[in-house]
């Protein structure tokens, strides 16, 4: 649901983080890493975690006239929440801490920017048919950090979570209806 909020992410730590030489850009990936190399560190990884959909239905269903076809158009919205990981190996734990404290801060201040950039109408929507799905999220919070200590590095975990919508909609064509019938009837008797 969030794939396109984790690249703007991505994008975000790539410009601010390398720019200031603190990381090389192609160290910031979008994907999780099960155990990195030790001449790659750091390296920051990004990726989709834990996906909740509310069961609770948000129904409507709209019927509008189009020329001479009768269209159903039937929405449902469910909430969801979604975790992201943002992963930070380094063997230098002075340096690990540095490069949590900036991704979180960035990603915290940054919040608004990120939820406007991922709304735009038509970004995270999806159509197969009669059938479209837009994705829409509110809120960007972190819940916590966990370290994992390894041979001769450590990784810290930032766990964020996403609160959004999801919004489903189908078209159902209910077949054709005349406009109206309009008979005519010539009048002989009449001169023009």
């Amino acid at each position: 649901m969030i794939q396109t909020l984790l690249s703007q992410v991505s994008e975000l730590l790539q410009i601010e983080l390398a720019g200031e030489a603190i990381i090389p850009d192609d160290h910031v990936v979008s994907l999780p890493i099960a155990k990195p190399e030790a001449t790659s560190l750091p390296i920051i990884s990004i990726y989709p975690n834990q996906l909740e959909i509310n069961q609770q239905l948000k129904q409507s269903s709209l019927s509008q006239p189009h020329l001479q076809q009768m269209r159903q158009e039937i929405i449902i919205s469910r909430e969801f929440t979604q975790q992201f990981c943002l992963d930070i190996w380094e063997s230098d734990l002075t340096n690990l801490e540095k490069l949590a404290s900036l991704s979180s801060a960035l990603i915290l201040t940054n919040t608004d920017a990120l939820i406007k950039e991922f709304n735009i109408a038509g970004k995270n929507k999806y159509q197969s048919g009669g059938v479209i799905t837009t994705h829409l999220i509110s809120h960007i919070n972190w819940l916590n950090a966990s370290y994992e200590f390894l041979e001769n590095f450590a990784r810290l975990q930032l766990l964020f979570q996403v609160i959004g919508q999801l919004q489903s909609a189908e078209f159902v064509e209910e077949g054709t209806v005349p406009i109206q019938t309009i008979t005519l009837v010539q009048d002989s008797s009449q001169k023009y």
